[in-house]
């Protein structure tokens, strides 16, 4: 071939080449939600999660309905990788269920999977933990498991719409400051609290119109306190509301690191039914204030890293009380014609013999982190993932609770674990030790949480934050410290998990 044409031919190429550059396309969100009311059949009886039993149709036995109950999911994407969010309205969602058979978290995420194509480990499911919720894991009275069949299929049908209307979005950050997060605790070492408020929400690239709107925040769902008996999702809901009101699209509410933290102060002036409506004008006036707050603080969040999840199966000794109750036949505990034992799956991997099997990780919108917890984590869970530089290289570190199981509460670093003990070892007995150490000397808040009856293990929470953090890594995020205890605790992470649909 003559040199002349040669280096025409090459010239050529030289030019074509920034053109196919610039053809390329653009890192871009695609960004879907969609929402499905989950109530209750007309004449279906109910009990409501937390505080007390419904036993022969009274206590916390559902009489009505204050907000409708819901599943609400977020999907949203990035060229070829993508999640979905599944948020549903009940006290706690388990893996799986005993139960019922192909209920529970775990088949949900297939069913999604089947049904869309994302991997199911890419597909996160997380309940809101309201007290007014439906008591999705029994220890209160439970459900009909017809009742959780109707949960579990509206939120695949949910899942899969807002998998199928993802539009090409841009998606804001903004950030608020949450104080008024009260610890169950007066004394240290768990007092702090988690009091940043979080709102990642999309809009239409083109416009500008508002797709959804995701709020992260820690307190219990419980503004809405015992003496309700009409159904809601509490906080989480009237966030939820609040955003779509002003904003338009689907707004999620999630919980954070709720484990040992409440709502906060609210109006004392009234007692009764008129107090418990000062707890909601509160809480729903704080919320818009944050909302607000989160809106002109906005920040875009660039696409160029993708989206990604990273869903680890974790395996943990059980070491307290309650969770043996999951070992009972349905039917043994039963007071008034409800059964009082865990819902929980109790064959392999969910349970096998002492120990549990469940999932914890982390996800990644862009240069945001999302911690997923299967519990009621405590706020150093989160502190030690943010403050302390567990993840970094984050624009913000969202955490969700009760996500993909429901295993109770979860506390770090090992030395505040005593603290559960001492205050609340008690409390299916009534809590003598208020009398025992009343005049000993020994430090004593009055307390009397349920959090060491609730909770699995001393390590759950050292070994589910090492977990996050791992997963973490594994995204492309970084650290900064490292707990010494995270080798031998996640050391078989991964180990007989169970097989995922579509899994990468």
């Amino acid at each position: 071939m003559p040199r002349c044409r040669v280096l025409a031919l090459a010239l050529a190429a030289a030019l074509l080449l920034p053109a196919v550059a610039a053809a390329k396309p653009k890192p871009t969100f695609a960004v879907g939600a969609a929402t499905e009311i989950t109530n209750p059949p007309a004449g279906q009886r109910l009990c409501l999660g937390g505080y007390s039993d419904c036993a022969n149709g009274g206590g916390r036995t559902m009489t009505g309905i204050r907000d409708d109950l819901r599943t609400r999911a977020l999907a949203i994407s990035e060229g070829d990788d993508g999640m979905i969010l599944v948020h549903t309205t009940n006290v706690g969602f388990f893996a799986s269920y005993k139960t019922i058979p192909g209920v529970g978290a775990y088949h949900l995420r297939q069913a999604v999977a089947e049904r869309t194509g994302v991997p199911a480990d890419h597909v996160i499911v997380q309940a809101d933990h309201s007290h007014s919720s439906p008591d999705s894991i029994g220890i209160w009275g439970g459900v009909p498991p017809s009742y959780l069949k109707l949960m579990q299929d509206r939120a695949v049908d949910a899942a899969v719409r807002a998998w199928d209307l993802r539009r090409p979005a841009k998606v804001y950050l903004g950030k608020a400051d949450g104080t008024g997060v009260r610890s169950l605790y007066d004394t240290g070492p768990n007092v702090p609290t988690d009091d940043v408020f979080l709102m990642l929400w999309a809009v239409d690239r083109e416009t500008d119109e508002r797709i959804a709107t995701w709020i992260n925040y820690s307190p219990h769902a419980t503004v809405l306190n015992s003496s309700n008996t009409e159904a809601s999702g509490d906080w989480p809901e009237w966030a939820a509301q609040i955003a779509e009101a002003e904003f338009g699209g689907t707004g999620i509410g999630s919980v954070g690191t709720l484990g040992r933290e409440d709502f906060g102060e609210i109006d004392t002036d009234s007692s009764g039914a008129g107090r418990l409506e000062n707890a909601v004008t509160d809480a729903k006036n704080r919320l818009r204030r944050l909302i607000d707050e989160a809106t002109r603080a906005r920040e875009e969040v660039p696409a160029e890293r993708g989206v990604g999840v990273q869903t680890t199966y974790l395996r943990e000794h059980i070491g307290q009380p309650i969770l043996a109750l999951n070992h009972l036949p349905e039917g043994t505990v039963n007071m008034g014609g409800y059964d009082f034992s865990l819902d929980r799956d109790t064959q392999p991997p969910f349970l096998a013999g002492t120990v549990i099997g469940t999932w914890a990780g982390a996800a990644r919108i862009g240069d945001v982190f999302i911690g997923l917890s299967p519990g009621e984590s405590f706020p150093q869970l989160q502190f030690y993932l943010r403050e302390e530089g567990g993840v970094t290289g984050a624009r913000a570190w969202f955490h969700l609770g009760a996500t993909n199981d429901f295993l109770g509460y979860m506390v770090r670093p090992l030395d505040h674990y005593p603290q559960t003990f001492v205050e609340g070892a008690g409390y299916l007995l009534g809590c003598p030790e208020e009398e025992l150490f009343s005049n000993t000397g020994i430090p004593y808040d009055d307390a009397c949480p349920d959090h060491w009856t609730l909770m699995v293990s001393p390590t759950i929470g050292s070994h589910v934050s090492c977990t996050i953090q791992n997963a973490g890594m594994a995204l492309g995020f970084t650290s900064a410290t490292r707990d010494p205890a995270c080798e031998p605790l996640t050391a078989a992470d991964g180990v007989g998990a169970p097989p995922e649909k579509n899994a990468g």
